[in-house]
């Protein structure tokens, strides 16, 4: 199993979806 290896790639992604998220939303709501 490459869990572990594919956690390490997934996580940092999962993160920046989870803060980049709700600034595009922001900004496409915004107007």
């Amino acid at each position: 199993y490459h869990l572990s290896n594919t956690l390490a790639s997934t996580r940092p992604a999962l993160f920046l979806a989870v803060f980049l998220l709700p600034s595009i939303a922001n900004d496409v709501f915004h107007d």
